[in-house]
């Protein structure tokens, strides 16, 4: 029972309490004044009888005893009203029933009136001739004291009603501070540290509220401090402390995560680029001066690369700026190692004209199917093959074996016409994987591909490659609504969720988000299991935005969660306000977990802040045993990759 219904009943009986102990003795009193008002209304008729007798001589007169009896018997006061001679004889008697028909006998028997005799002398002269008896009739005595206690019972109902209407609005009222603490509880809970601006005027509530927000504010700064040192972690091991970018180790691991997760089927361009005598505009300008140039070409490239999904922009070391675009044809690469030295060169620097900028760029264009090392090998190879004077200053690296036409060669302008024949003739194929527990190995749930069907591009396309042309074609709200269409048309699975990725582009669409509320309305057993996955850096983005789509999948009973996570070195201040279904950490950080101290204390770390907001944390890229094996240790909640399963078709048990 809510505390609010226990306050409004207790205010309901202490009402029932005042009305029993105000009736009790407001009956009592009226009981006491009515058995005194029979007594002597009792002995008053007596008297007046005896007295009317008396003078008229009428003990000898029957006629007058009959008429004298019956007026004063007609009145119904009287239970019995007798004459009597001087020897006892009765000459003359009326009686009436004692009681009142409409009263109850259990009032009858509570108020017990005594029986109330009056009586007086009847003379002759000078000598007692008789007696008149008067019993007082209780029937209206008992009459009149029940529709006194009814008058009260209708007062106290009334006066009940009222009082309970309005204490219920000032119970309301005064327990409106404690339904916000328990609101804050819930927030904290959640990892939502609200202070409560507005203070209840009742001191007591006031030092609840008080000790609340003290408390709201501490655990806010605790967690933004851990959450905040798991953050600079990941900024000191990833990224490079002069230009904001990431440094060599966070370029490989990713460059090396990528190359694994596209199985050969991809192409991807690697550039150096290098910027010379740096050590001479340290010595000439000082090294603020050439951290500032570094910053600023780092800043110009990145610039340039927003526009390719999936780019890797890293200072590799001292001069040198490592850059890997996926999935470009060779006219793109050459265009794009151009625009690359063109924008570096462009960079703004106060001495230009006593030192103008010297760079060389050296790339690569060749299929993911070896290592990172070996493509950072050839775009060292073709930096070298260039002198200072070279001109152009960029150069590509050609061996000397030829190669096929890799299938992303096709020219850019194709691709727009072929996502659409896709999307047009549904030519998908759903695949999932799945994601197991930590440590029993049970299947918790999977993920979900799509891989176009060869008829339309000729050969199998990994998801990875395919989902880039997608987003730079402009796609990706089409793209996606015919994979949510395509999985409502199987049949239903045998997992708890599914993991669907969604782009950052299509977050942006309204007419998708429009479109999505009916679907998921339609498809409600689908929707229950529903995870959409959107990149952490769209939390960083457009937090809004991410906010409003959780509300609206959350509407359904769909989730949402973070893929890709650790990519970005943001403070995760939307881990505080953001419900999420899970948070999966990218693979470039779990391709070397066995061995990296540092990536293991960032994951347990990461798994201690976002269990305290009862989130699960799930790694992927679980490729070795040696990796598996880590996991329990870092409080890890479940992984998938391909030691745990590979994704297989859609047509396959378990979807």
């Amino acid at each position: 029972m809510t505390l609010f219904r226990q306050l409004l009943l207790a205010v309901l009986v202490l009402m029932a309490l005042l009305y029993g102990v105000n009736s009790a003795i407001s009956l009592s009193s009226a009981r006491t004044l009515i058995d005194g008002q029979m007594r002597v209304h009792a002995a008053d008729a007596a008297t007046a009888l005896a007295v009317a007798i008396s003078q008229n001589q009428a003990i000898d007169d029957p006629p007058l005893l009959e008429a004298l009896f019956n007026a004063l018997s007609d009145s119904g006061y009287y239970q019995r009203v007798e004459l009597v001679d001087s020897q006892g004889r009765a000459l003359i008697r009326r009686e009436f029933p004692a009681a009142g028909s409409e009263v109850p006998d259990w009032f009858q028997r509570w108020m017990a009136l005594p029986e109330r005799i009056g009586r007086a002398d009847v003379v002759s002269g000078w000598t007692r001739a008789g007696e008149v008896v008067v019993i007082s009739h209780p029937g209206q005595a008992y009459r009149e004291l029940w529709r006194l206690a009814g008058r009260q019972l209708g007062w106290f109902a009334l006066a009940t009603a009222v009082i309970s209407l309005f204490g219920a609005l000032a119970l309301r009222r005064l327990l409106v501070p404690l339904e916000h603490v328990a609101a804050q509880a819930d927030a904290v809970r959640e990892q939502r540290f609200e202070v409560q601006e507005r203070l209840p005027r009742a001191p007591e509530l006031r030092s609840l509220v008080e000790a609340m927000n003290r408390m709201a504010a501490r655990l806010g700064q605790l967690f933004a401090g851990q959450a905040g040192l798991i953050a600079d972690l990941r900024r000191a091991a990833a990224v490079d402390a002069v230009t904001g970018l990431a440094n060599r180790a966070d370029f490989d691991a990713r460059l090396q995560a990528l190359i694994e997760d596209s199985s050969g089927q991809r192409d991807g361009t690697l550039g150096i680029l290098a910027l010379e005598d740096l050590a001479q505009v340290n010595a000439r300008w000082g090294r603020i001066e050439g951290n500032a140039l570094l910053r600023a070409i780092g800043a110009e490239l990145g610039d340039l690369l927003a526009a390719y999904p999936g780019a890797l922009l890293a200072r590799r070391q001292g001069a040198e700026f490592a850059i890997f675009v996926p999935d470009l044809s060779d006219a793109e690469a050459d265009a794009l190692a151009a625009d690359l030295l063109r924008r570096a060169e462009s960079t703004p620097f106060a001495h230009r004209e006593q030192w103008p900028l010297r760079l060389r760029l050296g790339y690569s264009l060749r299929t993911l199917d070896g290592s990172a090392a070996d493509l950072l090998e050839e775009a060292g190879a073709a930096l070298a093959q260039l002198t200072p004077a070279a001109a152009p200053a960029v150069g590509r690296y050609r061996p000397g074996d030829g190669g096929g036409i890799p299938l992303v060669s096709r020219s850019a302008m194709d691709w727009p016409g072929i996502i659409d024949q896709l999307l047009e003739q549904r030519a998908l194929t759903l695949l999932s994987q799945p994601a197991v527990s930590v440590p029993e190995r049970a299947v918790i749930g999977c993920e979900l591909y799509t891989r176009a069907l060869p008829e339309i591009l000729g050969a199998a396309l990994a998801p990875a490659a395919l989902l880039p042309m997608v987003e730079r074609a402009g796609r990706s709200a089409a793209y996606d609504r015919v994979v949510l269409e395509l999985l409502a048309a199987q049949p239903p699975g045998d997992f708890p969720w599914y993991a669907l990725n969604l782009s950052p582009q299509t977050l942006r669409s309204t007419e998708f988000l429009g479109w999505l509320e009916e679907f998921l309305a339609v498809h409600r057993a689908l929707a229950n299991r529903l995870v959409f996955e959107v990149p952490e850096s769209a939390a960083t983005a457009m937090p809004d935005r991410l906010r409003e789509f959780q509300r609206l999948v959350a509407r359904h009973g769909s989730g949402l969660g973070l893929d890709h996570f650790g990519l970005e070195t943001s403070n995760f201040a939307y881990l505080g306000s953001l419900p999420l279904a899970h948070v999966k950490v990218h693979r470039s950080i779990t391709a070397e977990l066995h061995h990296s101290r540092d990536n293991q204390f960032y994951v347990k770390s990461l798994a201690q802040l976002v269990h305290t907001r009862e989130i699960p944390l799930l790694v992927e890229g679980i490729e070795r045993e040696e990796q598996w094996r880590v996991l329990p240790g870092l409080n890890v909640d479940a992984a998938q990759g391909f030691l745990l399963g590979s994704p297989v078709a859609a047509s396959t048990p378990g979807l």
